[in-house]
């Protein structure tokens, strides 16, 4: 597999951080997490500066979206799920329906099973996985879940074995959802409101380099030119300002593309 799309001609520079690095950054995050999002969307947005005005809009639109594709699959799958925070409510309202999160950052994997276990979940588990090589059954999977710019972090050969990983766990007419950021404008004010350490910006390649982590701010049109090529098609997309808000659907058979399919 491994197929690329238009991002093989910057390739060279969508590289991730080292790992160990990254995961000390992620970790530390973890007790942040557990609230940031929720006061996020409780403040009034008049308050906010215009660019943490927009990650809030954002945030609500995509808890919206994922209620619906969760409202219409029986096994959920979110990779970078963090504490939870995109899970938790969803887990709540569909007690038949089973879920499972996994991150890298053990310290957010464990604040999300300890929140299960609080909660007295049984219908999800909380995993330390990596996505290039998940531990779930083949055409086992009814949805995947990418949230918030989990996917900007998914670099060169990360991406390609995550895609491939996802297009294996995924039923024929499986959905994947993917939210991202590509209002690159907005980038470097964003990540300052939230204290991010920015090493450099390229606004021709929509590529942010921080101090602990990079990410990919790569257009909504070239994710779904990539997305094609691995039988994937548009079936619902939205937009806010920060960015989109995409539902792909696998084709029967997984059958690849060579062009943009809607």
């Amino acid at each position: 597999m491994g197929v690329r799309g238009n991002e093989s001609q910057v390739e060279p520079l969508v590289v991730q951080k080292d790992r160990t690095r990254m995961l000390r950054y992620w970790n530390s995050t973890a007790e942040w997490r557990d609230t940031y999002f929720v006061e996020l969307c409780r403040q009034n947005p008049y308050h906010l500066s215009a660019c943490i005005r927009m990650e809030r809009e954002f945030v609500i639109a995509e808890e919206h979206r994922v209620c619906a594709e969760v409202a219409r699959a029986e096994s959920v799958l979110e990779l970078g799920c963090g504490v939870g925070r995109s899970l938790l409510p969803v887990i709540k309202a569909h007690p038949t329906k089973r879920f499972v999160g996994i991150d890298l950052a053990s310290q957010q994997i464990a604040r999300f099973a300890a929140l299960l276990k609080a909660q007295g979940h049984q219908n999800a588990e909380a995993l330390v996985a990596d996505v290039a090589e998940l531990p779930i059954r083949t055409d086992s999977i009814d949805l995947v879940l990418i949230c918030h710019q989990t996917f900007g972090t998914f670099l060169g050969q990360t991406r390609d074995s995550a895609l491939d990983e996802i297009v294996r766990v995924l039923r024929p007419r499986g959905r994947l959802y993917i939210g991202g950021f590509d209002n690159i404008g907005v980038a470097e004010a964003w990540y300052r409101a939230r204290g991010v350490d920015i090493e450099s910006i390229q606004p021709e390649r929509r590529f942010v380099c921080l101090r602990d982590y990079n990410s990919w701010w790569q257009s909504e049109r070239d994710i779904v030119a990539t997305l094609a090529q691995y039988g994937f098609y548009l079936c619902r997309a939205s937009r806010v300002q920060m960015g989109f808000l995409d539902t792909f659907e696998r084709k029967p058979g997984g059958e690849r593309s060579s062009g943009i399919c809607r």
